[in-house]
This record gives C-alpha cells, sequence and structure tokens, in this order.
C-alpha cells in the first residue's frame, strides 16, 4: 500500500517579508530614548526638573501648589526651535516645518478642550513648547538595521551606550504651562524619543520624528487631564470664532 508522506513547505522569501510588513503596521516607530539633556528652554526650571514616572516625560516639573483644574482656556505660544541646523543635521526649513508641526499637533489636542485665547485672564493658562533637537534618521541604512546582521550589530552597539539606535530619527523636545497673569511655572517637562527601526518608516527619514510629535501631543493632553483638567471636550461652537 502506498504512503503518503506530507512535506510541509517552506516559507518563501516573499512570505517572510510580507509577513514582516504586516506586523510593523501596527508597531509604533519611536519609542521613548532613556535619557535626556535639557537645553536651556525652561530657563531656572531646567535644575529642578526631576525624573518623571512612568508614562510621563523623561524629566519633569510640578509646582507644590500647581491647580491645573481651575483653568479652562489657554493661549498656545508658536513653538520655538532651540537647535541648530549643523546640530540635527536638518535644514533651517526642516525644523521650521517640524516645529510648526508639533504646534499644530498641540493646538488641536488643546482646542478640543479649552477655549484658545490671545489674552491673559484669570482662568487662562500659557503654553509654551521648543523643539530641542530633532535627527533625521538615514533612509538608505534604515532597510540595513532592521534586518542585516553587520549593521544590526552597530546598532545595538550605539544604543547600548547612547540609547539612541543608530540610523534612526530623534527629537527632544520642553514644555511649560505657565499662569497667564502672573508667569508662574506650574508644570514643566523634557522629553526625548528615538526610532525603534520598524520597517513600515523607512523610506521617510522624518517618519520617526513626525510620530513623536503626535504622541507628545497626546500625552501632554493627558498629563493636563490627569492634574484635573477637562474631561469632555467642548461643543464645536464654543471655539471663539476670528
Amino acid at each position: 500500500m502506498a504512503t503518503s508522506v506530507f512535506v510541509k513547505p517552506r516559507p518563501t522569501a516573499a512570505l517572510v517579508l510580507a509577513v514582516l510588513l504586516l506586523a510593523s503596521c501596527s508597531a509604533q516607530k519611536t519609542k521613548q530614548a532613556s535619557s535626556v539633556k535639557p537645553s536651556g528652554f525652561l530657563g531656572p526650571y531646567s535644575s529642578q526638573l526631576r525624573p518623571g514616572p512612568s508614562g510621563q516625560a523623561l524629566l519633569v516639573y510640578r509646582a507644590p501648589d500647581a491647580d491645573i483644574g481651575r483653568y479652562r482656556k489657554a493661549i498656545l505660544d508658536r513653538v520655538t526651535i532651540w537647535a541648530t541646523a549643523s546640530e540635527s543635521g536638518a535644514s533651517r526649513g526642516d525644523l521650521q516645518h517640524l516645529a510648526d508641526s508639533l504646534y499644530g499637533s498641540v493646538l488641536a489636542r488643546l482646542s478640543t478642550y479649552y477655549i484658545m485665547v490671545a489674552e491673559p485672564g484669570p482662568d487662562v493658562m500659557r503654553v509654551r513648547a521648543a523643539l530641542t533637537d530633532a535627527k533625521p534618521s538615514s533612509s538608505g541604512m534604515d532597510i540595513w538595521s532592521n534586518i542585516g546582521p553587520i549593521m544590526g550589530t552597530v546598532a545595538s552597539v550605539k544604543e547600548m551606550t547612547t540609547g539612541t539606535r543608530a540610523f534612526v530619527g530623534a527629537a527632544s523636545v520642553e514644555v511649560e504651562v505657565l499662569d497667564s497673569q502672573s508667569g508662574k511655572v506650574l508644570l514643566a517637562a523634557a522629553d526625548r524619543r528615538v526610532g525603534t527601526k520598524t520597517l513600515s518608516g523607512s523610506s521617510d527619514p522624518w517618519s520617526d520624528v513626525d510620530e513623536a510629535l503626535r504622541i507628545w501631543a497626546d500625552r501632554f493632553i493627558v498629563r493636563l487631564q490627569a492634574e484635573g483638567g477637562p474631561q469632555q471636550p467642548l461643543p464645536y461652537w464654543a471655539q471663539p470664532r476670528g
């Protein structure tokens, strides 16, 4: 009697690549770095920053008597750039574009819960933010640091020594929340995110940084809400019309 033999098919290279691409679609392209160095944007409060708890920025400051819950309106200053093009490896145009993107992301989240105004007031907080570092990934080496054994080894060594994988994008940001009338700093933070080297962002040198900006904007609102900020979105008609 003939005996049937089942031969397990071997995965093809195309199938393996397809699986990797599908898996990478759901993965975050950035992660919080192991450390961040304050730039000076926060002034004397830079020295009062302390390591943040899990889920918050790497370095944080909170005034002992901060009462974020009493603010229902906000002024958002334009995001400033505390990084030179030569230091970051980016053009001035790229840095300005990223600063504008961060401003837009924060504005979109703030205006969902706070009435945006232009003048100080008793229930108005002021938000200031700065992009203090932004480095594009090296697109030509992204794929190799994902799947090439030699490049992967180099990337791992750099991560162990600096907290940033080689060839990936990285960005740092600092933010402070002030009372709009007194100028007193209520909250301050400094954070840094670096690329994780998923395949999904390999063709865009700024994809890591773009994701970091969106994550920071989301976490900023979460932090304000944890401090007693508004939990319910404003009705569409609440924002003043210019």
